[in-house]
């Protein structure tokens, strides 16, 4: 089985576009041809990867959503036989999640051997509620068996992830203690320091840089190319638990 992941939420600005790039850097270390498709219609910004060789699915017309332009990114999945990270948009979150589970599209992925594996985010602060609210919409509408990986996101600096008491612990929080089954991994991008380890991630990932290009050529010095190979290798390991055997 080749695995395709889709990287979903609905609220914009969670750090999607962070977890495609990890995602994409990580699979290509292990599959060159890993392909990289960005079908944000409002915020293209998993093409700033350069490294990562991002193809645009253009998927508007006339000012919406066509789902119909999801047919074109069936049809690259079934016939190139490599890993694909698809990152979209919160305004194709819905429309998406609609055209996956409405009609034939798992048993075709299924019949070519393609495994989909769903990639949403949990943010703390503000946003915890709204990101809560689309990991519900994806374990109500995908199949049992669907693969899921749920992103605990404290990077961004929204805040710890909390539970119903208020309490940091996003393990108790009842929607994912209920589920634990269903994922397949669960990943933490964890709070950073904001003057060094945080500084130097928001700089190359401004940057549309990959881990692997942080060197002087991009202003990189010494202790930052450190620091950012310390955050890999802990997110190496995270990310880990996301590759199964066919």
């Amino acid at each position: 089985m080749i695995d395709v992941h889709f990287i979903m939420q609905g609220k914009g600005g969670v750090g999607k576009t962070t977890a495609a790039a990890m995602l994409g850097q990580f699979l290509k270390e292990h599959d060159p041809e890993t392909v990289c498709i960005d079908v944000d219609p409002v915020n293209s910004s998993f093409s700033d990867f350069k490294a990562l060789d991002a193809h645009t699915l253009e998927i508007e017309k006339e000012g919406a959503i066509d789902q119909r332009a999801f047919d074109e990114l069936i049809e690259q999945i079934v016939s190139i036989d490599h890993p694909f990270v698809i990152d979209s948009g919160a305004s194709t979150f819905l429309p998406l999640t609609q055209y996956l589970t409405d009609g034939p599209t798992f048993d075709i992925l299924r019949q070519y051997k393609r495994r989909p594996v769903f990639h949403t985010i949990i943010t703390g602060g503000p946003g915890q509620l709204h990101t809560m609210q689309g990991l519900s919409t994806l374990l109500d509408s995908l199949p049992e068996d669907a693969d899921i990986v749920l992103w605990i996101n404290e990077y961004h600096g929204f805040g710890k992830v909390v539970d119903k008491d208020g309490q940091e612990d996003w393990q108790n929080i009842k929607i994912i203690a209920d589920n634990q089954s269903r994922f397949r991994a669960i990943i933490v991008l964890p709070k950073l320091n904001e003057q060094t380890h945080g500084a130097d991630m928001r700089a190359m990932l401004t940057a549309g840089l990959t881990f692997k290009e942080v060197g002087p050529k991009h202003g990189f010095k010494i202790m930052a190319q450190a620091r950012l190979n310390d955050i890999w290798k802990t997110l190496e390991k995270e990310l880990s638990n996301v590759l199964w055997e066919s």
